[in-house]
């Protein structure tokens, strides 16, 4: 599985839902995917590099510490299960 798709199977399993142009939304119904996940994969990416100095390699099948490390980087994002993209995007 590559980061986009373990990315949105962890948002669909979970349940989490956004906020994008004041709408809430789930992860199927937004506009654009691509800055919401560059912005996962960075901030998982930066943790995981910290610790293992190494980077999460979307070329090849990605292991479960770098999934809980995407796992973890979406409930930091989230805040009682919601993603305000609106928020995220000003910061």
């Amino acid at each position: 599985m590559t980061v986009y798709s373990v990315i949105i199977k962890i948002c669909n399993i979970i349940n989490l839902e956004f906020i994008e142009r004041n709408k809430k939304k789930t992860v199927d119904t937004l506009g654009n995917l691509k800055p919401f996940i560059r912005m996962i994969y960075s901030k998982a990416n930066s943790n995981y590099r910290y610790l293992l100095n190494m980077d999460i390699d979307d070329e090849s099948e990605l292991d479960v510490i770098q999934i809980l490390f995407i796992l973890d980087a979406l409930i930091l994002s989230s805040e009682d299960g919601v993603i305000n993209l609106d928020k995220e995007g000003d910061a």
